[in-house]
């Protein structure tokens, strides 16, 4: 064999050894997730909670609420009470859909928003305009003290809580 031969050789090797810790990290990670499901489990969640992780910059977390068309108010302030631990009272809820209520008329303003009509659906709202419109919602509530993140990065279910607003106010009019 020359040089080349035991380069590539020694080369494919470490690559094999490289793979095999991986696939033995991957299995370590499964085992993880489904022994905190378990311990999730245990503590009284339903088993559709579990099926949804979300990468946070520190670590996984479910999502607690699956399909994000059934978000209500009613599963926010569950969210706020059980998995951020904020007491929901009055000021809270007040505080929740004064933001809310900002956020749908800033995002009632939007020229793109404004073309599609009156009464646009939330699916025909720019994923741009979804996204910035979420963020702001977001970084609102977080700056008054309602932190999802902490929770969930599910920016869609926190658009969605302001699309349901936006609903709410159409049938109050």
């Amino acid at each position: 064999m020359n040089d080349t031969d035991n380069i590539i050789e020694s080369l494919l090797l470490a690559i094999q050894l490289q793979l095999s810790v991986l696939r033995a990290n991957q299995e370590q990670i499964k085992m993880d997730i489904n022994s905190l499901g378990n311990e999730i489990m245990i503590k009284g969640f339903p088993k559709q909670n579990l099926s949804l992780f979300i990468n946070t910059s520190s670590e996984f977390i479910f999502k607690p609420v699956i399909n994000i068309h059934n978000v209500t108010l009613e599963h926010v302030y569950q969210m706020m009470s059980q998995h951020l631990g904020i007491k929901v009272t009055a000021s809270k809820k007040a505080t929740l859909r004064t933001c809310t209520k900002l956020v749908c008329n800033e995002l009632a303003t939007l020229p793109s928003v404004r073309a599609l009509g009156p009464r646009p659906s939330w699916g025909s709202i720019s994923s741009c305009d979804q996204t910035m419109i979420c963020n702001k919602h977001a970084n609102m509530l977080k700056r008054v003290g309602i932190d999802f993140t902490r929770c969930h990065q599910n920016w869609a279910s926190i658009a969605r809580v302001s699309h349901l607003w936006k609903d709410h106010q159409r049938r109050q009019l």
